[in-house]
């Protein structure tokens, strides 16, 4: 008998800490805030020396209460593709400021004093790409994208977009010929052509 209550006193505890995990882990996942982010541009099929702007968004807010107040994300391209990318190439968008970029790391950062509660775009880059780009393809990346309301870092997805590249046909173009007989500075055409001729013109007299 005594070993019957026993065993129930134990299936009873089991019980009680299953449900208290599952209590747990439920709060966890209510509590789970999660941002995504999404990069996309006004042109995906690019020329020598077009200028282009990528816009970086954060969509599908979860459990964000207070709001996003900050961010930090990194930018990678192909610098034998595009002009390298300075200070001066971003605009921060819906209230963002006070932006911050390194151009030896790529590394970018930005600030919302009132605090983001639903998406938006956040940041506009504009990127150009060389006078002397060739057919073929490239990316434009923003990477190690973090967002947080104060306290706990949220870390978001990576986005790409994929840039279809159109050279030049004619990168080396021909230089101009020089005529066998060019026409010198003072010369005209009809001395010239008298010239050629083997004809001297008489001296006309006074």
């Amino acid at each position: 008998m005594k070993s019957n209550n026993k065993l129930i006193r134990i299936m009873f505890v089991f019980m009680i800490a299953i449900v208290l995990l599952n209590l747990s882990v439920s709060v966890i996942y209510a509590d789970a805030k999660d941002v995504n982010a999404h990069l996309y541009s006004n042109e995906t099929n690019l020329v020598s020396g077009q200028e282009f702007d990528v816009i970086l968004k954060f969509s599908d807010y979860k459990a964000i209460d207070k709001g996003l107040n900050a961010y930090k994300a990194k930018l990678v391209y192909d610098e034998s593709v595009f002009e390298k990318v300075e200070q001066s190439n971003f605009s921060s968008l819906n209230n963002w400021e006070k932006l911050q970029y390194n151009a030896d790391t790529g590394e970018f950062v930005a600030i919302k004093k009132s605090g983001s509660k639903s998406s938006e775009e956040v940041v506009k880059i504009r990127l150009k790409t060389k006078s002397d780009i060739s057919d073929g393809k490239t990316t434009v990346k923003v990477n190690e994208i973090v967002t947080s309301e104060g306290k706990k870092d949220i870390f978001v997805n990576n986005e790409i977009i994929s840039i279809n590249l159109i050279g030049n046909k004619d990168n080396n173009p021909v230089e101009p010929t020089t005529p066998n007989n060019p026409i010198k500075p003072g010369t005209s055409e009809n001395q010239v052509s008298s010239s050629n001729s083997g004809f001297v013109p008489s001296r006309v007299s006074e």
